[in-house]
């Protein structure tokens, strides 16, 4: 498993690397989205070679992907109408900003007290499941 992640982080950043030499704007959003993905193995690698806790290696979803549906939404917006700027739906990532907020509090209350970091772990994974499915979807739509 770690290989694949390596593999896809990798391919990621080669990606960007790649991408930034295009001077089309909406790029920038693209550019965002590949890093995005690259942080989410990044983090995922160092779950899988760092962390003993056999709850968090499987289970802890990452807040990264709250935000895959709103750069390929506004990367369309964006090919779509060039004067758009994406700016104008910030909020369309404070799922992913809330996400952040409970993963690094969960991450905290894991090392701090194991046992009820466990508990929120299981509310935070059931509750992150449904609704980064259902957000991706909305976005889909």
């Amino acid at each position: 498993m770690n290989y694949v992640i390596a593999i896809g982080m990798f391919q990621a950043l080669v990606a960007t690397y790649l991408l930034r030499q295009n001077k089309n704007k909406a790029d920038n959003l693209l550019l965002l989205l590949l890093l995005s993905i690259a942080t989410h193995l990044s983090i995922k690698f160092v779950i899988f070679n760092f962390v003993n806790d056999a709850d968090v290696r499987y289970q802890m979803n990452t807040f990264i992907g709250f935000g895959y549906g709103p750069l390929i939404y506004l990367y369309a917006l964006k090919m779509k109408n060039e004067a758009f700027a994406p700016i104008t739906k910030w909020y369309l990532f404070l799922p992913m900003i809330l996400g952040g907020i409970a993963y690094l509090t969960i991450s905290i209350l894991i090392w701090a007290s194991p046992d009820s970091g466990h508990k929120a772990l299981q509310v935070y994974n059931s509750i992150t499941t449904h609704t980064i499915s259902l957000a991706n979807m909305t976005f889909c739509i």
